[in-house]
């Protein structure tokens, strides 16, 4: 056989669990829409994004209330449901559905990922896994922006993995030998398809900004480390200011549209004053410790009323709370730590929340545990097995679970916080679940093997 058809097959093979993987989580996600999440109405942030996409489509407007145009909300979401709603006549259930494809996707470039990464039997194991954990399906019923962002994310540290493996091997002097087209493209396709999705997850929450120092960190520690030789350390920088650019360059019209608005600087959206009183003042330590918990008469930034002064006063606020308490910022931090990791919190407007009398809901209220807790356990066991052969390649993915833990601990204290990160959590789960299982088959050949020797000697 030759060498091109052993290649054919193999890719075959692969697209195959592909595929598998992709309608596995399909399957999942219309199983749970249909059921949990069935005459679903979008209420609280979900009801601010639903506002906004009839809004634009009814009255050509970026606004909550009338026709006041806002700066409270990152665009992108608003975008493609209005998108959405425009080809389904605004139908909410086809919003719920295109998440149950955008989840089908994440699910598959965790899939990729792993298949670059491991065997063709880790990469199904973590597909499938990825395809039925209730950590990643719980959110595409639910129109916030958690799934696009998890989305964006993942894509992004599936594209960043890809550039420095192209750095790394033999592909950039084989890339070199072509055409200049051709070499432009070998070169550039990874990061172009990075920078979109940096930018795509920065139109979708404001915090996606700090993947600019993620990203910088990442191709600095490349560096420094000597993990990349000398003469390609330079087309690596090249690469992250592409993909920096790119981002930026995407973002700008917004940050101009919002300073037409506003006649200050507003990059994406406000709310960061909000969020900062909600999580530093006296309610937070009252139980249960750590949870967002504004205090009465505290301005939401989605009100007609509400300015960047405001948002300034808010921070400050917050910033004097910290600086008068520092005595309790070791606990209330411990606990937003402690707080990511429960397996479940309650989220408003969740489609189990808004039904929870439904038989399906409280499954899934049962199952959420029984998922969770082994995965958390899974995930830091397959991070220990990965540290010492995969570290290198892995680098991003230990770089965006640290930074959004990080930002879970200073900002919010909450596991809806955590979904951004559970593609990539399934993805170490997968790898312990194999090297279990490789370890069971092996021990169970050498009983077998004793056996059968100590027969042989009777």
């Amino acid at each position: 056989m030759s060498s091109k058809s052993v290649v054919v097959i193999v890719s075959s093979k692969r697209l195959l669990a592909a595929i598998v993987v992709f309608v596995c989580a399909l399957l999942v996600r219309l199983l749970y829409i249909l059921t949990v999440g069935l005459h679903y109405k979008p209420i609280f942030d979900a009801g601010i994004y639903d506002d906004i996409a009839r809004n634009l489509l009814s009255k050509g407007c970026y606004c909550v209330h009338g026709y006041h145009s806002t700066v409270s909300r990152a665009p992108l979401w608003p975008w493609i449901l209005a998108l959405v709603y425009y080809v389904s006549d605004k139908q909410v259930l086809f919003a719920q559905l295109f998440y149950a494809l955008l989840g089908g996707g994440t699910c598959l470039v965790i899939y990729f990922l792993a298949a670059s990464l491991f065997t063709k039997i880790t990469a199904l194991i973590t597909g499938l896994m990825a395809a039925t954990y209730t950590g990643l399906f719980l959110y595409d019923g639910w129109l916030y922006s958690e799934a696009l962002y998890t989305f964006c994310l993942t894509g992004f540290v599936y594209t960043l993995f890809r550039l420095q493996r192209f750095c790394l091997t033999r592909d950039l002097e084989t890339a070199r030998k072509r055409a200049v087209f051709s070499r432009i493209m070998a070169l550039n396709r990874w990061s172009l398809c990075s920078g979109l999705l940096l930018a795509a997850a920065m139109l979708t929450r404001p915090n996606g900004v700090i993947l600019l120092v993620v990203i910088c960190a990442w191709a600095f520690i490349l560096c420094v480390a000597r993990i990349l030789k000398r003469e390609r350390r330079g087309i690596l920088w090249q690469q992250v200011i592409i993909v920096c650019c790119i981002a930026v360059l995407l973002v700008v019209p917004w940050t101009y549209r919002n300073y037409r608005l506003t006649q200050q600087f507003v990059f994406v959206a406000t709310g960061l004053g909000e969020v900062l009183t909600g999580v530093y003042n006296d309610n937070v330590l009252q139980p249960p410790q750590g949870f967002w918990s504004p205090p009465k008469g505290t301005k939401i930034h989605d009100e007609v009323s509400y300015t960047l002064a405001d948002d300034k006063q808010s921070t400050s606020q917050a910033l004097a709370w910290i600086a008068s308490h520092p005595d309790k910022m070791p606990l209330l931090l411990a606990r937003h730590f402690e707080n990511m990791w429960q397996p479940y919190t309650y989220s408003h407007g969740l489609p189990m929340e808004e039904f929870p009398q439904r038989l399906s809901a409280k499954i899934l209220f049962i199952l959420i545990p029984l998922q969770t807790i082994p995965i958390f356990a899974l995930a830091m066991l397959g991070c220990i097995i990965t540290w010492r052969g995969y570290r290198k390649e892995l680098l991003i993915v230990y770089l965006v679970i640290l930074s959004t833990i990080g930002q879970n601990v200073i900002f919010y204290g909450d596991m809806r916080f955590r979904a951004s990160i559970e593609p990539l959590l399934v993805l170490f789960a997968g790898v312990a679940v194999w090297r279990i299982g490789l370890m069971c088959i092996n021990a169970g050949k050498l009983r077998r093997e004793k056996r059968g020797l100590l027969l042989d000697q009777a």
